[in-house]
């Protein structure tokens, strides 16, 4: 297997994209790699050096890598959005589900009280207000 270049970012870059370069290569937070750069700097100034080397030394992406790390971000991305969707349908029927529950529960406890025999209303009625949600609610 090929190891990717080291190269400096074009788009995670504060200043030269050094330290976004360097995290993308170790596959870590840009902004650790920023932070130890930054004590560095206050520990004993090495890292001022280190990063003006780094600057002039690690050459610059090319704009190719760039697009095609770009469009796999984009692709990811839509990919995530497709899944979000899934799991935000999944949590909609669930909630349904629930309130279905609770409103046959209450029904339930509400004629152990009450004199009227809702069960022959109850069930036409639940028949009917999940028909008129799925109507409204379809993608058609």
């Amino acid at each position: 297997m090929e190891r990717e270049r080291l190269y400096r970012s074009r788009h995670e870059r504060m200043l030269g994209g050094v330290c976004g370069g360097l995290a993308e290569y170790f596959n870590v937070d840009p902004t650790l790699v920023r932070l130890i750069v930054i004590l560095l700097i206050f520990l004993d100034g090495f890292g001022l050096i280190a990063y003006l080397l780094a600057w002039i030394l690690i050459p610059l992406e090319p704009k190719e890598v760039s697009e095609k790390k770009t469009n796999d971000v984009a692709q990811m991305q839509n990919e995530e959005e497709k899944v979000s969707d899934v799991i935000k349908d999944e949590r909609k029927r669930k909630q349904v589900l629930g309130g279905f529950l609770i409103v046959l529960g209450a029904l339930f406890l509400i004629r152990n009280f009450v004199e009227v025999p809702l069960s022959r209303f109850v069930w036409p009625l639940i028949l009917i207000i999940i028909g008129v949600y799925l109507i409204l609610h379809s993608n058609f």
